[in-house]
């Protein structure tokens, strides 16, 4: 039973880790007001979060 236990545990180890990742960097865009309250068409949302995430960028190089 232990063997099932560690191939399971790796790769939902990994998928945690991503999923955490993503949404770590999700409620830190939500930080910026635009994402806060998003009105705008589903299909520009690319766009803007890759603003946003460009401009966190810029702020965290300084």
């Amino acid at each position: 039973m232990s063997d099932v236990r560690q191939n399971g545990a790796g790769p939902n180890r990994q998928h945690r880790t991503i999923r955490a990742q993503i949404e770590h960097a999700l409620a830190r865009m939500k930080t910026f007001k635009i994402l806060r309250d998003y009105r705008r068409a589903a299909r520009t949302f690319a766009d803007t979060a890759s603003g946003i995430a460009h401009l966190h960028n810029i702020i965290l190089a300084g």
